[in-house]
């Protein structure tokens, strides 16, 4: 589905995207620290969630300055953002933190990196403040998905957890695809060469399925 208009619009249109991605990340890590077992695995959530709030604010003040009137709630990356985000909250009600896991450190913010190194040619002349948030935003995204492929790795020979992420595996996989190609649709549409970002064999929807 192809929207086009404004540039400016166009935009902002991805930035809501990584605005409400951010938000469902907050929730996501906060209500994981309370799962969490370990001290340090959960001092890590709990910072990871206040640096979410962090990155939504900043999407949120961006997406006014793109198009203060405009309103990109019913765009296909949206509406399959809400119906991944709805899986992850399932899994957490269902205290299931390796299923959690796996669909938002481990891929969601992974598709949440890559969105953002795609989008590294327009900070390039923003004033400095902006391109230094904008690597600060990088870093604890890529912090943040390492976090969660280490700790899938570190617990694989868990029988629980093997048990959990064999039947969420598919489930994300195919949810993470369908969230893929339509923010493929809007880098398009600003511009970028989607198939540099979806097509790579190192992308964090193929990368996840090995762990």
């Amino acid at each position: 589905m192809r929207l086009l208009p404004g540039k400016q619009e166009r935009r902002a249109r991805l930035c809501q995207v990584m605005y409400l991605g951010e938000r469902i990340a907050h929730r996501c890590a906060q209500r994981q620290a309370a799962l969490a077992l370990e001290p340090r695995h959960r001092r890590f959530l709990q910072l990871q969630a206040r640096q979410e709030t962090m990155h939504a604010l900043l999407f949120r003040s961006i997406v006014a300055r793109l198009d203060p009137r405009g309103n990109h709630a019913s765009t296909p990356a949206v509406q399959a953002l809400a119906r991944y985000g709805e899986q992850l909250y399932q899994d957490i009600e269902s205290d299931d933190l390796a299923a959690s896991l796996l669909g938002m450190q481990g891929t969601l913010e992974g598709i949440g990196e890559r969105m953002l190194h795609a989008s590294d040619s327009f900070v390039t002349g923003q004033d400095e403040r902006y391109q230094r948030l904008h690597r600060l935003v990088v870093q604890q995204e890529s912090a943040h998905h390492a976090f969660g492929v280490h700790w899938l790795q570190c617990h694989q020979d868990d029988r629980r957890v093997r048990r959990s992420l064999a039947s969420a595996r598919l489930r994300y996989q195919t949810l993470a695809q369908d969230l893929w190609l339509a923010c493929g649709d809007l880098l398009e549409d600003i511009g970028i060469d989607a198939g540099i970002w979806l097509l790579h064999d190192n992308t964090p929807v193929k990368r996840i399925t090995a762990v």
